[in-house]
């Protein structure tokens, strides 16, 4: 069984943001647009780049919430998948959880 046909579609977005902006900031931004905009989620957000997932046909929408707060943000790379997508833009990589 494909996980997909469960959960449905994600993709998956690198925009630019302001430098020093952190993911709780952003989070902010689409507190009111979650319910626009599905299976919206910010995964990160550092060095002035935010990952943010979506549901396929989103992504404009993600991109206009970003820009009426930040005008200069836009979106840099998408892709179905977090790991392609931190293959593609290594800088986008986050140090990985140890488990105990």
């Amino acid at each position: 069984m494909v996980v997909k046909s469960i959960r449905g579609r994600r993709r998956y977005l690198a925009c630019t943001v302001p430098s020093g902006t952190n993911r709780d900031e952003v989070i902010a931004l689409f507190e009111e647009s979650a319910s626009e905009i599905p299976q919206l989620k910010v995964i990160t957000s550092f060095k002035g780049e935010a990952v943010i997932r979506c549901s396929p046909g989103h992504e404009e929408a993600v991109t206009e919430v970003l820009r009426s707060r930040w005008p200069e943000s836009e979106s840099v790379l998408s892709s179905g998948t977090l790991r392609a997508l931190r293959d593609k833009r290594p800088e986008l990589k986050v140090q990985r959880r140890h488990k105990r």
